[in-house]
């Protein structure tokens, strides 16, 4: 779990540090201004709020494997959104998507790590994983600027949904660490 929260970050991270430039670029960019920018990034937390919601209320119906792998999955599409198209709803609706996904991981993860990690180390575990994954945004965000610096905006996007595929492949192993403890 360590490993798939880290590349999740990392992808984020690299994601969100070339989004605010390209949202705001002229002529190559989506050409947003700073409210519309705002009303953009408000989108993952509007998506997150309500995913929470819905998936506290549907987790019973869904394996929290499956809405792991399905977060991955929106996770990925995000950046790929950005390489594709410079319109902005499509854009916002996929923010919005990515905030519900982020809803469905953190509840599958607490829960998952609530179920699994003895309760005695639970603090000590938890906070490793918190240091490993919340570590990994800002190295994403300097990596992003630096290819964003020396490439483009496109090429950051790219590395962004190249480290959510590596995530999507590190799925796996979660699947076999709850096989485990079954």
């Amino acid at each position: 779990m360590f490993v798939v929260s880290a590349l999740m970050m990392a992808s984020y991270g690299v994601w969100s540090s070339s989004f605010a430039l390209y949202a705001l670029k002229i002529n190559d960019g989506l050409e947003a201004n700073t409210m519309e920018y705002g009303i953009m990034m408000a989108f993952i937390a509007i998506g997150a709020l309500i995913g929470s919601e819905l998936i506290s209320r549907h987790r019973l119906h869904a394996r929290g494997f499956i809405l792991i792998c399905l977060s991955s999955i929106c996770i990925f599409l995000l950046p790929i959104s950005c390489i594709f198209s410079k319109n902005k709803i499509l854009i916002i609706i996929m923010i919005f998507i990515y905030g519900i996904s982020l809803s469905a991981w953190n509840i599958v993860a607490v829960s998952y790590r609530q179920k699994f990690i003895p309760h005695h180390i639970f603090g000590r575990i938890n906070g490793v994983y918190r240091t490993v994954s919340w570590g990994f945004m800002p190295i994403g965000a300097l990596v992003g600027a630096g290819i964003v610096e020396k490439f483009d905006y496109q090429a950051a996007f790219g590395i962004s949904a190249l480290i959510s595929i590596f995530q999507i492949f590190a799925l796996p192993l979660m699947k076999n660490i709850q096989r485990q403890y079954q």
